[in-house]
């Protein structure tokens, strides 16, 4: 048995390829049987793998690849040591004993590229027999067969290198079958480098450099005048925020979390050398060190809208590849992409960029350093958390964030293109302007190689981005007015009543309860209607009744959804460093651990909404998951004082307001999106 990456195969491999389940199976009784012993397993050159790995790492590492496909068991067709259940097969059909195809098996859609490379056998005209008469490794010795050479343009191509590949325009993003002989390079014989990269888009208003500079100038003004009174440390951060602005006041997103765990190190291993890069772009409506852009941060448009932070991230990428490749030819160029929010559109975006090849936006700033564009290019992995592109385009009359007319932004996902999409998705966001570009298709379905995970919580408790700790005040429904004689009893009036059914109905979700947290100045938390009662206009003047929620929350739910994502990365091959469990940013809370191992249980057993019991979810919504929708009016700082606005026909304007009957609108995975 051989274990190989799928572009070392050579065609008389492919009817040898075990299915990847067996392959796995048979694979870990091999490993793990010490009578068996290893002699019947050979290794090729395996991308990952590096000199002096634990034999247990190498083991795990290995069986992990060949379930998902990206490694395969290749049988030697020896005796007994044949496929039980082959990917690949050939089918007789009637009359000449020759004539027949080749035919995909159960498992063949896990090894991507096999179908295309399945496809170019029978548009070739291969038998068995041509198989059969294959010599040495990879295609450079193949002989071809008549039919062939007739595809190929007669017998003067007889001698020619016949190199199966596939379609080029079929899919950019998938490594063919391998065109070079494994036979080691001469010596002094340059093969060129492997790249991977690792490409990061933040949401909106998300830039972890601001939160650098933020956290500074916060222990400077804040934390260490103030060190005797720490009531006033909660009043001087915000007041340092209004200053600064959003994107210097928030957390670290997943996306940043995951960009410093993902793993640079490249190896040698005989002639084959593999770099690793990797790029962050901060989210639309922010410049690191600048002013946020109130154009970008609304529309995603502009200077610092999404089609701009795709152009950087490449730009920064091409800089990084100049510098890490040193000149060298590029081979391959393996993807790897996360995203958040607007920043998960981005990543969509930089996908179909990379697809256009050297067309693209990477392939020019590619061309910009000097640098060619890659003989294969594979898109491994998309990770996304909770895709809204909120698209604002008056220009295009396109006049609301939440609808599904996202252009210039492309959003679409091709499944046959890229090998593993997972869309982590909040299942409890509700605003009107953060509706969600799914990853199914319009008939609710979803390729095989992709995934999308509902779990609880709303847009940034899933993509990060919540401060440790703070305290949510929010006005829940937009403030009622009565006047004349109601003014005496308003708690007779319809507008009291309407309130308090939205009170009640606010209670019953459980967002403050026994578990809750006391206020920092030791209240405790409330929903609840305020009155406020003006002497203006006369004669009975007039009554504000506010339907109001207080409540301390925690910000660290974030990293369930960073540890489902850094678990299902891994698993399909990206280059991710073990989570430091001994670092405040990344360690998970002991009591939310039971719950991401829970989630990660549930998604093992393929459940892709992940639920809780109704007590340990009230518990959840309690202590952990923020509530995003709100009427909050805005505020600013003049003159050193806090001012504030309310917004006009807050129902239909409010930025923050609820969806109609408070139900996200989901919008598919189209061309048209």
């Amino acid at each position: 048995m051989h274990i190989k990456p799928f572009h070392r195969l050579r065609p008389a491999d492919l009817p040898l390829v075990e299915s990847p389940f067996l392959a796995s199976q048979t694979l870990r009784r091999t490993l793990s049987d010490p009578l068996a012993g290893h002699s019947s397993l050979i290794l090729g050159v395996i991308p990952g793998v590096l000199p002096g790995t634990p034999r247990e790492a190498v083991h795990q590492y290995l069986i992990s690849r060949i379930a998902t496909g990206e490694l395969c068991l290749v049988h030697t067709g020896i005796g007994s040591d044949r496929p039980m259940s082959p990917v690949v097969s050939w089918r007789t059909g009637q009359g000449d004993g020759n004539a027949g195809a080749w035919q995909c098996e159960s498992g063949a859609r896990e090894i991507i590229g096999l179908e295309h490379s399945v496809a170019e056998l029978n548009r070739k005209g291969v038998t068995p027999k041509d198989l059969s008469r294959t010599e040495g490794i990879g295609f450079r010795n193949y002989q071809g067969s008549p039919a062939e050479s007739e595809l190929n343009g007669g017998p003067q191509y007889k001698n020619a290198d016949r190199r199966l590949t596939l379609p080029l325009g079929a899919s950019a993003s998938v490594l063919p079958l391998a065109t070079e002989s494994e036979t080691p390079a001469s010596e002094g014989e340059a093969e060129g480098v492997h790249l991977v990269a690792g490409l990061f888009t933040d949401g909106t208003l998300n830039n972890v450099d601001n939160i650098e500079i933020f956290r500074e100038r916060l222990m400077a003004e804040c934390v260490a005048p103030i060190k005797a009174d720490p009531s006033r440390l909660e009043e001087c951060r915000n007041r340092l925020a209004m200053r600064m602005g959003e994107s210097y006041a928030s957390g670290p997103t997943n996306v940043v979390k995951l960009f410093d765990l993902y793993d640079e190190e490249g190896f040698e291993d005989g002639s084959q050398r593999t770099v690793t890069v990797k790029a962050y772009e901060p989210g639309a409506g922010t410049k690191s060190g600048e002013e946020d852009s109130l154009i970008g941060a609304a529309t995603g448009l502009g200077e610092t809208g999404v089609i701009e932070q795709v152009r950087r991230l490449f730009k920064e990428a091409a800089r990084r590849i100049l510098d890490a490749t040193e000149g060298a030819k590029i081979q391959t160029l393996t993807v790897d992409l996360f995203g958040f929010s607007r920043g998960a559109a981005a990543a969509r975006h930089a996908t179909n960029e990379i697809l256009k090849g050297r067309n693209g936006e990477m392939g020019m700033a590619l061309t910009d350093e000097g640098i060619g564009w890659p003989g294969e290019v594979r898109i491994r992995f998309l990770g996304l958390f909770d895709t809204v592109a909120g698209i604002f385009n008056p220009s295009s009359l396109d006049l609301s964030a939440g609808n599904d007319r996202n252009s210039p932004v492309e959003l679409y996902l091709d499944a046959d293109k890229i090998s593993h999409v997972v869309h982590l998705v909040a299942a409890d966001e509700k605003r009107a302007n953060f509706s969600l570009n799914s990853i199914k298709g319009e008939d609710g379905r979803l390729p095989e190689n992709f995934a999308e995970i509902s779990l609880p919580g709303a847009h940034s408790d899933v993509g990060g981005g919540y401060p440790d700790l703070q305290t949510e005040d929010l006005l829940l429904y937009p403030t009622l007015s009565i006047r004349g004689s109601e003014t005496r009893w308003p708690r007779k009036t319809m507008e009291w009543d309407n309130l308090k059914s939205l009170q009640s109905r606010v209670e019953l979700e459980g967002w403050v309860g026994p578990n809750s947290f006391p206020l920092s100045d030791g209240r405790e938390p409330s929903i609840r209607i305020e009155q406020k009662r003006n002497e203006h206009p006369l004669p009975d003047g007039q009554v504000e009744m506010s339907l109001k929620m207080t409540r301390q929350i925690k910000g660290e739910y974030s990293r369930v959804g960073l540890y489902l994502m850094h678990e299902l990365a891994r698993a399909k091959g990206v280059p991710l460093d073990q989570i430091d469990e001994t670092d405040p940013a990344m360690r998970m809370p002991d009591e939310l651990g039971e719950i991401a191992e829970r989630f990660s249980q549930q998604i093992d057993a393929g459940e892709i909404e992940l639920s809780l019991h109704t007590d340990k979810i009230d518990w959840l919504r309690q202590r952990y998951i923020h509530h995003s929708d709100h009427y909050n009016p805005l505020e600013w700082l003049m003159a050193g004082e806090i001012a504030a606005l309310e917004i006009p026909a807050q129902e239909f304007i409010h930025p923050l307001r609820p969806a109609l009957s408070r139900k996200r609108k989901i919008h598919p995975n189209t061309i048209s999106g």
